[in-house]
């Protein structure tokens, strides 16, 4: 079931936002992405790498043997300089809650005095099809918020500011934000690679 044959690749998560994002960036091909809740698969699977293309490739290998589809995983995350780059790997859990508000929340918090607000963001992929692995990684760089700002996005999107941008990612419309963003220009690439199978 591996090859491309049937234009349908499994991208590994149970997130929507992320389903919704990664449906956007291949609206242009003809390939159709399946999610694990399209299958009915609610398996949740450690992250146990030390960074994100590990935790990638940890994701994409287990499901691909699982269900046979070339599957995508992403494991991406925010690091902040004046955090000895935390939150990191650890982005989705910085707080125990997990919660977007609650890692927002603790951010804005630990650099309540801090002027050195840089930041960057991390996307990972991985692409396994066959005996094949595709892995990527871009980032997008930036700055924290002195408030947090809800609206589009998740994760930390709504104290993140793009170089080069006044608005947060939660501000921005999904065409400038799949232009500048770190899974954007990471999905480019993998695009490009995919087209070459």
């Amino acid at each position: 079931m591996s090859s491309l044959a049937n234009n349908k690749i499994l991208i590994c998560t149970h997130n929507l936002n992320k389903v919704i994002e990664f449906k956007i960036l291949f609206q242009e091909t003809n390939i159709q992405i399946l999610s694990l809740n399209d299958l009915n698969i609610d398996r949740e699977i450690e992250e146990t790498g030390d960074t994100f293309k590990e935790n990638a490739y940890i994701k994409a290998s287990f499901f691909h043997k699982l269900t046979g589809y070339p599957c995508i995983s992403d494991d991406s995350g925010l690091s902040i300089r004046a955090l000895n780059f935390k939150p990191g790997v650890h982005s989705k859990r910085f707080t125990p809650s997990a919660l977007d508000s609650s890692n927002n929340k603790k951010v804005l918090e630990l650099l309540e005095n801090e002027r050195d607000r840089y930041a960057f963001y991390t996307c990972a992929l991985c692409f396994i099809i066959d005996d094949k692995i595709i892995s990527i990684e871009e980032i997008c760089e930036g700055t924290i918020a002195l408030s947090e700002k809800i609206g589009n996005g998740f994760g930390y999107d709504s104290i993140f500011i793009p170089l080069n941008q006044n608005l947060r990612f939660s501000e921005l419309s999904d065409e400038i934000k799949n232009n500048i963003s770190h899974r954007a220009k990471a999905f480019k690439k993998l695009i490009d690679e995919i087209g070459k199978l």
